[in-house]
């Protein structure tokens, strides 16, 4: 466990003495339990395990003595993927839903670039050097009940309602509780209503990113191990005549990407090929996670509900010779919702 201290966390002691207080002030602590520092527990059991403690308060005088007991899971422990035999059928099914990745859910979160390579550098055109100032890339993964991660450039929480039945004499049960869904697909939108009330009204919650101009949300992913120490990839292609593609203009003319008096010929005569008005931007991008915050930062919740590492982007098209930036990376779990679009296939 740990508490903070001028704004940084630091472990928690064995016993920790207060400041002398007189009758009418008070000491505030904020805790936290460092997560991913307790050891997995391998027979969870069917419903999960639990770590326990007691934290003991007392005044030197013994006239005070309170106990709080406290519990916490750990990021490792597997709990239900274990065994869900002989539960009821309704609890079985929950525990079968239980997530198998301890990341599983919406990471969000920003990527600050610092450094950038100088193509017009005769000696080193590809190594990237300090930049005058940062960069904020804002960043948005979700991560699968298996682990796998997707980049999205947008998503929208919202809620499915639940469902009831009716038992007899009146009387109603619930069928399907209600829950909140992550949806990538806007064509789904419909489906669902709102997650929280602005004036008075219920909306969704959307996340996203400029950064980003690719469609329905999915990147091309290279790499797949997400988190940890791990590595993760994807390529991230815009279309010479994509809309969003920065060399392309629909209402200028020498960047349209078609012939001119394109009007008077056929649809298949009028487009331009790549290289003459507009390019294929490609950005390869690199996450580089660490064990801990990249800057050094003493943060209890690393490796839970926090983690970043090491960014790294080469970005080709935009000009001659390979662009290379970089920087480090910090995202935050916003969600644990591990389905997208709440196992939908088809609008």
């Amino acid at each position: 466990m740990s508490l903070v201290s001028n704004q940084f966390w630091r472990p928690f002691p064995a016993q920790l003495t207060s400041p002398t207080l007189t009758a009418t002030q008070s000491w505030a602590l904020r805790l936290e339990v460092r997560r991913p520092d307790m050891p997995a527990y391998a027979n969870a059991g069917p419903l999960g395990a639990l770590y326990e403690s007691i934290l003991e308060i007392s005044d030197p005088g013994g006239s005070l003595r309170c106990r709080i007991p406290v519990t916490a899971q750990g990021t490792q422990t597997k709990g239900v993927q274990f065994a869900v035999q002989g539960l009821a059928p309704r609890v079985r099914a929950k525990a079968a839903k239980a997530s198998d990745s301890p990341l599983a859910g919406l990471w969000v979160g920003a990527a600050t670039v610092n450094s950038v390579s100088q193509p017009s550098n005769v000696t080193d055109p590809s190594t990237p050097s300090a930049a005058a100032s940062d960069f904020q890339l804002r960043l948005i993964f979700h991560v699968d009940a298996s682990g796998h991660a997707r980049l999205l450039q947008r998503v929208f929480q919202l809620w499915q309602p639940g469902t009831t039945t009716n038992t007899g004499a009146g009387i109603s049960e619930v069928a399907q509780p209600g829950h909140f869904v992550l949806v990538s697909d806007e064509r789904y939108l419909s489906r669902f209503t709102g997650s929280t009330i602005v004036d008075g009204s219920l909306v969704g919650r959307r996340y996203s990113s400029a950064g980003f101009g690719f469609d329905n949300s999915i990147s091309n992913v290279i790499d797949n191990t997400f988190g940890g120490t791990n590595l993760w990839s994807c390529r991230v292609t815009c279309g010479y005549d994509d809309p969003s593609n920065p060399f392309k203009h629909k209402y200028h003319p020498d960047h349209d990407n078609l012939v001119e008096g394109y009007q008077n010929l056929p649809a298949d005569k009028q487009k331009l090929p790549e290289g003459v008005e507009s390019f294929t931007v490609r950005r390869d991008i690199q996450l580089r996670f660490t064990a801990t915050d990249p800057d050094g930062l003493p943060l209890a919740g690393w490796g839970d509900n926090q983690i970043g590492g090491n960014y790294a982007e080469s970005i080709s098209g935009l000009h001659r010779s390979t662009i290379n930036v970089s920087g480090t990376f910090r995202l935050r779990r916003a969600s644990t919702v591990a389905v997208l679009n709440d196992g939908l296939t088809s609008p």
